[in-house]
């Protein structure tokens, strides 16, 4: 942990109280070891392998663990800049912003982000932290901490980007789960999201059944040991020549939820980050919309690339709006 980053953080509990650095071991001229207690309320917070611990396990994203762990790397590259050319920002806007990337699992996009921000904050509630602590935890620009995004250490207003990619849906209440990030917002800056769509209302027919099976098959699925459904998730390395099959590829397709991407790697990936997790909330873009909206965001930028909508927090408030608080 930077000692600067003491600057952004708040006690996550009772929201009054500065945090205080006490009993820290150094190393590479960062803290190791230590502990953060809040100045109010007298909580205290572990620092342990260079990252602040808020919480004391991953709760219900031991998957979310277990993939990182597996997969720390694979989608670390080209993979994240295809993933954020969707939210049509351009990399030198990035400059000189202190980004929140909220769920930055092993750190793909705090490694993305790292290149062009002043800050970058990767908060994640799985031990993936430790993957992205190692990987670049390190970088002068970078932080990384283990926390619940419905009870962020920050202080309000202080980041320029709030980014999370695919993980408020697999939280217990995606909308609840969206509304923590306006107020971490800078008047002025962004929040940009992106979760599973819906099919069940529209899209084609096949859409739509592709979408019912594989939820019927999730529940099964997210209950399997985990190494288990590693091994099962390796089933789209073929699946993938049987989808390029002309008709038959597209019973294939509808009767088996697989990832298709053409590195063999991130097909094992995607398909074990799909069926493995305990939640996995599907949603409307309309519906999505309407949360930033409701936030006070305005500037909506809805991409065609489903869910993904970036919003804007106006520089003023309009007259009885406020940014959510903590629900």
């Amino acid at each position: 942990m930077k000692r600067r980053l003491l600057d952004m953080l708040i006690c996550p509990q009772c929201r009054n109280g500065e945090l205080h650095l006490e009993d820290e071991l150094l190393s590479h001229q960062e803290v190791k070891e230590g502990k953060l207690l809040c100045s109010c309320c007298g909580r205290q917070y572990p620092i342990l392998n260079y990252v602040p611990r808020f919480v004391a396990t991953d709760a219900y994203v031991r998957s979310f663990s277990y993939e990182w762990k597996t997969f720390p790397r694979t989608q670390y590259g080209s993979e994240t800049e295809r993933s954020f050319s969707r939210f049509n920002f351009k990399p030198n806007e990035l400059t000189g912003k202190n980004i929140l990337d909220v769920g930055c699992g092993s750190g793909r996009f705090v490694d993305f982000f790292s290149r062009y921000a002043r800050e970058v904050v990767g908060i994640d509630l799985s031990y993936a932290v430790d993957e992205a602590s190692t990987y670049c935890g390190m970088r002068p620009n970078v932080h990384i901490l283990q926390a619940d995004l419905f009870n962020l250490p920050f202080k309000e207003a202080m980041f320029d980007l709030v980014f999370s990619f695919g993980v408020l849906m697999a939280t217990p209440n995606t909308k609840k789960a969206f509304m923590q990030l306006p107020r971490f917002v800078k008047p002025g800056g962004k929040l940009a999201i992106f979760v599973y769509a819906k099919w069940f209302e529209k899209g084609s027919w096949a859409s739509r059944a592709k979408d019912r099976l594989s939820d019927s098959y999730r529940k099964i699925s997210s209950r399997l040991p985990l190494s288990v459904l590693h091994m099962l998730s390796y089933v789209a390395i073929p699946l993938y020549e049987l989808k390029r099959l002309p008709k038959l590829g597209k019973l294939v397709d509808i009767a088996i939820e697989s990832s298709t991407n053409p590195d063999w790697r991130v097909r094992v990936l995607e398909t074990f980050d799909w069926y493995s997790p305990k939640y996995q909330w599907k949603h409307t873009r309309e519906e999505v919309v309407s949360w930033f909206k409701e936030a006070g965001l305005d500037d909506i930028f809805v991409s065609p690339h489903p869910v993904t909508v970036v919003g804007s927090r106006p520089l003023r408030e309009p007259t009885g709006v406020k940014m959510p608080s903590r629900q």
